[in-house]
């Protein structure tokens, strides 16, 4: 059969049924007009979408000329707003009135069609044939036979294999370690900005897709669908919090989230009759921490099996998860890491002390416990050969601390040498956090000369002095002077002025100077946080 190319579609190798051919965002943009009772202004448009008012202002131009070919006119008024005209009825287009003869097609991105692709695939108990795919996803052979290399090389990644075969179909081979490792990923790794994301994933509604209400519109999106709602994502991380109470300790909101995505893949693949399979010296390598027993627990109540009953290797398989996530503190189970991991945090605790020359820190049990909490669990990353886990919120330490990260990148280098494990990027950032940190608490605070200014009279001078005290016991030696005894003399040995009112530049100039409130605001504390570090 021969084919003609019309735009992007290519017709002949599957049905030619045309649907709207919007993107996203021109999806949106005509939502708002059509859930206006009136005329609408950009502005209001794109605060409603959280686009600029330019990014709105195009995608209407590309919706002007698809509505005249359904006799819609795009009315703009300057002063007014946009609007939505019956061309031949000469009455403001409603919901019930497009809706009755139009029917919406989303248009996806390259990357959210690998996506479904991918998950589809994955999930799929019996080979996919191409032209299958290609109805699922309503695009052309050429495009479907594209995604699906952008989708063989994405899943080598994870030594898997996608095996085409002409008359057969498509499917993919691989351990199911390594099939759950790319299912998680697809669904934890998801973009964050509203024009690529697929799915949600929060601890208030678990894991949503984006896109689900409007499923009928493209098979695959319904297939997705309902997999995502099969996955249970919200009753398993309530069994996460579980799983820290009886463990003693919090993980990180991040690591929650994960944790409960994971546990609700393995629940619903060992359902589907989809097993793990592990070696012995793996199940015997994790049965001996506490972890075990608190992860037969745990998948016992989400499978709602006797306990007696279940696989050790699924046992196994999250109790690994359990011991590798990311925590907020120093757990009582970490006590069960054995010598070497012991012998690794005193080495650093000398590597710390030495390079800082402050004895002190050997007895800061803020950051050995701050250590052991970020390290141990990259260790048992290591130790049972899990994929390391990308955290949706980091907090970087600037590169101006140049001796924190240098201190953080030795602690790496030894972490490795000793126990073989390399950290990620975000895991040594961690580590300089807690060293800046650690810096902070111990750093000798006598040399520091705070002046404190205050024109308003000296009580309320104590007042805003014992404030400070209060917030930041080690940030030195307070004085309190009025602004007419303000010298060149007594600035000399200051630190720091913290002032009520502004001060003259000319006293100044050379001194770091911080203006805040008597009854010391959020802000002004923020402030001299960020001055003390």
């Amino acid at each position: 059969m021969s084919s003609k190319v019309v735009g992007q579609r290519e017709i002949g190798h599957f049905p030619t049924k045309q649907y709207m051919q919007l993107t996203t965002r021109q999806r949106d943009v005509l939502q708002c007009l059509l859930n206006a009772d009136a005329p609408i202004v950009t502005a209001d448009i794109a605060r409603q979408l959280e686009l600029s008012s330019r990014q709105v202002s195009y995608s209407l131009t590309g919706l002007k000329s698809w509505l005249l070919s359904h006799d819609i006119e795009l009315r703009m008024t300057p002063g007014i707003g946009v609007q939505l005209i019956n061309k031949v009825e000469g009455r403001a287009v409603v919901f019930s009135d497009l809706g009755e003869h139009l029917k919406f097609h989303v248009v996806l991105m390259p990357v959210q069609r690998q996506t479904l692709l991918a998950l589809s695939l994955l999930n799929a108990t019996e080979p996919h044939i191409l032209f299958q795919l290609q109805l699922q996803l309503d695009v052309s052979r050429n495009t479907i036979a594209k995604d699906l290399d952008e989708v063989t090389e994405w899943l080598a990644k994870f030594d898997l294999t996608l095996e085409r075969r002409t008359n057969y179909g498509c499917w993919i081979e691989g351990s199911e370690w390594a099939k759950r490792s790319a299912i998680n990923t697809l669904l934890w790794e998801q973009p964050t900005s509203n024009e690529g994301s697929l799915l949600e994933l929060s601890h208030v509604r678990g894991l949503v897709l984006q896109f689900d209400q409007r499923q009928d519109q493209l098979p695959i999106i319904a297939q997705v669908a309902k997999f995502v709602k099969q996955l249970r994502v919200k009753q398993s991380i309530d069994q996460i919090a579980y799983a820290e109470a009886s463990l003693g300790g919090r993980y990180t909101d991040d690591a929650v989230l994960y944790l409960g995505m994971v546990l609700a893949v393995q629940t619903l693949r060992q359902r589907n009759g989809h097993l793990m399979e592990l070696t012995e010296d793996q199940i015997s390598m994790v049965s001996q921490f506490s972890a075990w027993t608190v992860a037969k627990k745990v998948f016992s109540i989400n499978t709602g099996r006797r306990e007696n009953g279940l696989p050790d290797a699924e046992i196994a398989f999250l109790a690994m998860h359990l011991l590798s996530a990311m925590r907020n503190e120093r757990w009582p189970s970490d006590n069960e890491a054995d010598e070497s991991f012991s012998q690794l945090i005193a080495d650093v605790i000398n590597d710390v002390v030495s390079l800082y020359e402050i004895e002190e820190l050997r007895e800061d049990f803020s950051l050995r416990d701050g250590l052991y909490a970020h390290i141990y669990p990259a260790c048992m990353r290591h130790r049972f050969s899990l994929s390391p886990v990308k955290m949706r919120t980091e907090s970087l330490l600037p590169d101006r601390y140049e001796f924190e990260h240098s201190v953080a990148q030795k602690i790496s280098s030894r972490i490795e040498t000793q126990l073989g494990t390399t950290l990620l990027p975000v895991e040594v950032n961690n580590i300089a956090l807690l060293l800046r940190a650690a810096y902070i608490r111990e750093r000798p605070v006598a040399e520091r000369h705070i002046i404190v200014v205050c024109p308003s009279g000296m009580a309320t001078a104590q007042l805003l002095v014992a404030r400070l005290k209060a917030r930041f016991p080690r940030l030195g030696v307070y004085t309190i002077l009025s602004v007419r005894d303000l010298d060149v003399d007594n600035l000399a040995a200051a630190s720091l002025v913290i002032t009520t009112t502004r001060l003259s530049l000319n006293l100044t100039n050379d001194i770091a100077v911080i203006q805040v409130h008597p009854l010391l605001m959020p802000d002004d504390v923020e402030s001299i946080t960020k001055w003390m570090a």
